[in-house]
């Protein structure tokens, strides 16, 4: 499948990743391991910009329109905006 999610997004984007690719990521994205590594990725700030691509491709995955970052006081909260 695909193994960086830059090229991953990239295809995306022109169009070259079937619906049976994107499931087939989403279902990878969506494990439980991947989900906690992100989580102590962005405890830890160890690399932004695999959160940034996760970020984005959620966002990408969702068809949402709009990412909102909130910076709170001890947290930071993301929110998309899916019509």
């Amino acid at each position: 499948m695909f193994k960086n999610t830059n090229v991953f997004l990239k295809k995306v984007a022109k169009g070259e990743v079937s619906q049976i690719d994107i499931n087939t990521y989403i279902q990878k994205v969506t494990d439980n391991h991947k989900l906690e590594n992100l989580k102590n990725l962005v405890y830890k700030w160890d690399n932004i910009q695999q959160i940034c691509d996760y970020i984005i491709l959620w966002a990408v995955l969702w068809d949402a329109s709009d990412i909102h970052v909130e910076p709170l006081n001890s947290y930071v909260r993301l929110r998309y905006r899916v019509d």
